[in-house]
């Protein structure tokens, strides 16, 4: 095959361009060396947490709790109290069985609009006279069984809650000591 003819960017400089495992590594250590002297530092409290159904918006809310200084019985007793009801998203077990009846009832307030998208998301619909129409009973999810992102947003636009975002304190390290969630008394 020929030699391109076409303008080509010629850098003149002579640094190197660094592999991406040895800059991230680099990175990677002064991260951890910067996290060990913060934690090094006297009264430091270091907590490892878990959040279960994690949403940014409700996050946002919990980062007040978290000072530095609380000890690990107060913040546990602290993020016992932050729970709330949140949309399910897909691949989330479902904890209970829903199911929608036959008829114009179940989608009545809905506007019609909505129709095409009902459709879309597996429904069984019908637009006559203005109003939607499911044309037969529809399981929407079953309890136990994990969430389709079609069975999520059809929970969402029907209102229906089921996953709960809270936050669990698992452990807890300092003064270079590691110590379970199991061992502190609350």
């Amino acid at each position: 095959m020929p030699v391109s003819k076409r303008n080509k960017v010629v850098s003149l400089t002579k640094v190197k361009k660094q592999k991406n495992s040895e800059r991230g590594r680099e990175v990677k250590e002064q991260w951890m060396d910067s996290v060990r002297s913060v934690c090094e530092e006297e009264n430091q409290h270091v907590y490892l947490v878990e959040f279960v159904n994690q949403r940014n918006s409700l996050l946002k809310l919990v980062r007040d709790l978290i000072k530095p200084g609380r000890f690990a019985d107060k913040l546990q007793a602290l993020l016992r109290k932050v729970q709330a009801k949140e949309f399910a998203r897909a691949g989330f077990v479902a904890t209970q069985s829903m199911q929608l009846k036959e008829g114009s009832d179940a989608l009545a307030q809905f506007p019609h609009s909505l129709e095409q998208r009902f459709r879309s998301l597996g429904l069984p619909t019908l637009l006559k006279d203005g109003k939607i129409l499911l044309l037969g009973d529809y399981t929407v999810c079953t309890k136990g069984e994990p969430l389709t992102p079609e069975q999520a947003q059809v929970l969402k636009h029907l209102g229906v809650k089921m996953a709960e975002f809270h936050i669990k304190l698992l452990a807890e390290w300092h003064q270079g000591r590691y110590r379970a969630v199991n061992d502190i008394t609350v």
